[in-house]
């Protein structure tokens, strides 16, 4: 005998499977490869905020290359200097060798020297107390409280802007690295911004136009803000694989 179900109930087991499936692999692999792009224009406290967020969906202590990107962006920054000496101690002390970060060997003792007090020339009696570091997600703690304790600085390319992209015309929203964008048609997308470094912004409109080629799931926009007046944004986008120009006047 045949049975047929409802057009509802095959809807219901394929939402049920989708929950099933475990996705975390490629998702996260993404959003480390996107903080990966983000390090190399340049650690700052924005990206140490961005990969201290990104630490807390991931299992503690479970990711050699974020942490070590944690502990070079720790560098960077002078109030974290002294925390950037044992976090680099910390990843030489609970991750085994070898040490690989984007396809090549690293040395977190190496990196450590950099970031560490030097020690005591001949004939200075000074006395360091030589202590073994905690793990790193424990080394953050303090961190996460002093950048709570400050404002984010907001991004240079924080506003609301008329948009033309190709002859479209819409609202654009942006605030650090989320947006959204409104068009003619009325809708309402949301924006993630993927890369933000100086006045370059790259940011995919989730909901427009098809998949690119780069599987972030809209359209991808790559633009650069106007380094004089800063009222203005202009770059190139991508439909179906074809580049188009883009432009976006700060209201």
């Amino acid at each position: 005998m045949t049975h047929y179900f409802p057009r509802r109930f095959h809807i219901l087991v394929v939402v049920l499977l989708s929950f099933a499936i475990p996705a975390g692999v490629a998702v996260a692999q993404d959003d480390l490869n996107a903080l990966k792009v983000a390090f190399d224009q340049g650690p700052d406290e924005g990206l140490l905020r961005r990969l201290i967020a990104y630490r807390d969906t991931i299992p503690d202590d479970s990711s050699f290359e974020l942490d070590y990107m944690i502990a070079i962006t720790l560098g960077s920054i002078p109030d974290f200097h002294d925390t950037a000496c044992d976090y680099c101690r910390s990843l030489a002390r609970w991750y085994e060798a070898p040490y690989v970060f984007k396809n090549r060997q690293v040395s977190p003792n190496g990196l450590a020297q950099e970031y560490c007090a030097p020690r005591p020339q001949p004939g200075v009696r000074t006395v360091f107390k030589r202590t073994l570091p905690g793990k790193p997600s424990a080394l953050l703690t303090n961190v996460r409280q002093q950048l709570g304790s400050r404002p984010a600085q907001p991004a240079a390319t924080d506003g609301i802007y008329t948009m033309v992209h190709d002859g479209w015309k819409g609202e654009l929203g942006l605030r650090g690295r989320a947006g959204f964008y409104a068009g003619s048609d009325g809708r309402r997308l949301r924006v993630r911004v993927t890369e933000l470094s100086g006045h370059h912004i790259v940011f995919v409109i989730t909901g427009m136009g098809g998949e690119n080629a780069e599987g972030l799931g809209g359209q991808k926009f790559d633009g650069y803000l106007m380094t004089q007046t800063r009222d203005a944004i202009a770059g190139i986008t991508w439909w179906q694989g074809q580049p188009f120009g883009f432009y976006a006047i700060r209201r």
